[in-house]
């Protein structure tokens, strides 16, 4: 009975040292992000609500109403950020016509080609952005181009080729340089039946260190400032190497006028698709205020890091 006493109280103190280790997390987590490894914190909003659920049960089970009270009130402080994703979007009717869109991150090192080939030739994307494109992914992709024959490719042998490619005809389809960093961005207007958008594929530099985060957040900034002189609605999408979370990320929402397009579809999580539950969301559409989304899916394939995402939107009428 004394072993089992001791292993009672051992388990009840390394339960507390823990919980109260979560605190401080969730607590840094909405610190800011000065200096820059504060702002690491914050991407990991779902896995702070995700991990707090197993202490409220175990103070529950062992009746320690003090600590339930403090992991109850931690669960509603993690889940606050998350709850916007899960309220029900104004989704409009799925029988109207909408612009579809498929980006993916296909990795650069990756070599499953016909892979990725029968998976955009099954989605049937209206628009079709690539993103760490080499010249041997574009070799690949000849029996693709017949379907998308308008289209702004940047064939890299590194992190930061791209490729965006539609059915319908591009204006002024370019490469686009934000920021000081040699990454490149591809934009243009995209002519389609039902309206005109400009879209931005975009992939910025990952935030390893405090250089690459400065980096990352100059060119978001930069193209902050583009998007607020389009007069055409617009749709970024890419792998933008940061989360919903990151203040970073929230002022460049702020600034830009986008929203992202998930919002009422769930938190989706894309990379690395290795870890399941625990991905974090790098793979995005943010659209402006004239675009309504339809749909927003994540798809579960084997072939890259990150996964795959589709979404369908619409556009608002004019008055």
């Amino acid at each position: 009975m004394k072993i089992l006493a001791a292993l009672k109280k051992l388990l009840l103190t390394f339960s507390r040292i823990s919980f109260i280790l979560l605190i401080i997390c969730s607590l840094l987590s909405s610190m800011g992000d000065q200096p820059y490894w504060l702002g690491l914190f914050s991407h990991f909003k779902f896995h702070l609500f995700l991990f707090t659920i197993p202490f409220l049960l175990f103070f529950t089970l062992v009746r320690k109403w003090i600590w339930m009270i403090l992991a109850l009130a931690l669960l509603f402080l993690n889940s606050l950020p998350l709850v916007p994703y899960y309220v029900p979007a104004n989704i409009p009717d799925k029988v109207t016509p909408s612009i579809s869109i498929l980006s993916h991150n296909v990795k650069f090192t990756n070599e499953a080609y016909k892979t990725e080939r029968n998976f955009i030739l099954e989605q049937d994307p209206d628009i079709l952005v690539l993103l760490e494109f080499t010249p041997s992914w574009y070799d690949s992709m000849a029996i693709v181009w017949k379907q998308y024959p308008h289209r702004r490719v940047i064939a890299r042998s590194d992190f930061f080729g791209g490729m965006l490619a539609s059915k319908y005809p591009l204006e002024e389809p370019a490469a686009r340089w934000f920021g000081p960093m040699d990454v490149p961005s591809i934009t243009a207007n995209v002519h389609h039946p039902l309206g005109d958008v400009h879209v931005i594929a975009c992939h910025p530099p990952s935030p390893p260190d405090t250089h690459d985060i400065h980096l990352r957040n100059l060119l978001m900034d930069s193209m902050s400032v583009y998007i607020q002189n389009q007069d055409l609605p617009v749709i970024v999408a890419g792998d933008l190497n940061n989360t919903p979370f990151h203040p970073a990320f929230r002022s460049f929402i702020k600034s830009s006028g986008l929203r992202d397009a998930r919002k009422g579809f769930g938190y989706l999580p894309t990379w690395p698709k290795q870890l399941g539950l625990l991905k974090i969301p790098l793979d995005f559409f943010l659209v402006s205020d004239k675009i309504e989304v339809r749909d927003f899916e994540v798809h579960h394939r084997g072939f890259s890091d990150h996964d795959p995402i589709s979404g369908k939107f619409t556009l608002k009428p004019k008055f």
